[in-house]
């Protein structure tokens, strides 16, 4: 007798029924993990690159699948052209470039127009004023040639208030010689070449200290709180990869907390010492030198410091070219991305 349609579905179904439950588990695979984002970082050579380093050497760049290479930079010129032209995608700068470039006060012409933002805070700059071994005071530098990494950017400005509060100095009092980074004004200074003085950071000041110079004192000692170094990408850039600032914001924020955790002490001053060439008995005193003073020093928390930012907008205002009344400490900061990386999860 033949069998109905119906039944014969019946059978079928029973009999695949059956036959799943007998056949072996065929594994899924397991997707493959992405790739690392690569990002092209651009610094100064200094030892305020202490928690990128931390970063790249400690893994934090990597937990946030982040591969990040470094590249030096001469000066703040060669950052911010090739910055602006694409071949590098962030920047560790003084924030007192961003607004140099974004009003039209910038030293170089560059590629595109300036839109740049800076996105996580950094530091006061560590910056100590140094003069050759016959210069005893600020007053001695009047009539002389002083070097500077730009002449209407970065630092500048600070050099200029610093001689102007200390010594009545004005800017016709003295000549400025643009030579690029720290590196390079340190070794001007040590040149015999017509240098009288310069800012320096670490861990070049130490250098300075040793060969003789003469000390002639803390930026913000004169000048009261300062915003110097933080991180600084085009703003087309951040729109195009808001998740990849984000996440090495975050990288640098657990980074710099790794470094002010005192069980990694020694730890963060191997790096240091890695990274600048420095023996264990200097190495040591010039981590505590670099973290121990919020003021000048490190910010724990890589946060924007205001006040910091009112004195960049003020030196900015008085000598900055075209003259602009700046006053606005947000204008240049992409303050959501700071926020969205201490809100949102560890990767």
């Amino acid at each position: 007798m033949m069998r109905s349609r119906r039944s014969f579905l019946a059978a079928g179904a029973a009999a695949a029924g059956a036959a799943l439950a007998v056949a072996p588990q065929v594994a899924r695979a397991a997707p493959a993990p992405a790739a690392p984002t690569p990002v092209r970082l651009i610094g100064f050579l200094s030892a305020g690159s202490l928690p990128y380093w931390i970063a790249g050497d400690q893994g934090f760049f990597a937990r946030e699948n982040l591969a990040v290479s470094l590249t030096q930079t001469p000066g703040s010129i060669y950052q911010y052209q090739h910055l602006s032209g694409g071949d590098f995608d962030v920047a560790t700068s003084a924030i007192d470039n961003i607004i140099a470039y974004d009003e039209g006060q910038g030293e170089a012409v560059l590629p595109y127009p300036a839109d740049f933002a800076a996105f996580l805070g950094g530091d006061s700059g560590f910056l100590t004023l140094w003069g050759r071994p016959e210069i005893k005071t600020i007053a001695d530098l009047k009539g002389k040639t002083l070097a500077v990494d730009a002449l209407t950017t970065g630092y500048a400005f600070v050099l200029y208030r610093m001689l102007e509060i200390k010594a009545q100095l004005s800017r016709s009092d003295y000549a400025l010689d643009g030579v690029g980074g720290t590196n390079k004004r340190l070794d001007a200074l040590l040149a015999s070449s017509g240098h009288a003085a310069a800012l320096l950071s670490p861990p070049f000041d130490q250098t300075a200290r040793a060969a003789g110079m003469t000390f002639l004192g803390t930026a913000t000692d004169v000048i009261g709180p300062y915003q110097a170094s933080c991180l600084v990408a085009r703003r087309a850039w951040l729109a195009r990869n808001r998740d990849t600032a984000v996440r090495m914001a975050r990288a640098v924020i657990a980074a710099t907390a790794w470094m002010y955790d005192p069980a990694n002490h020694d730890a963060a001053v191997a790096v240091l010492m890695q990274h600048t060439n420095q023996k264990a008995d200097t190495a040591a005193p010039l981590f505590a030198a670099m973290t121990s003073d919020p003021k000048n020093g490190f910010s724990p928390t890589c946060a924007l410091d205001l006040a910091g930012m009112r004195t960049v907008l003020e030196l900015r205002s008085t000598y900055g070219v075209p003259k602009k009344l700046l006053t606005d400490p947000l204008r240049y900061y992409a303050a959501d991305i700071d926020r969205r990386a201490r809100l949102t999860p560890k990767a």
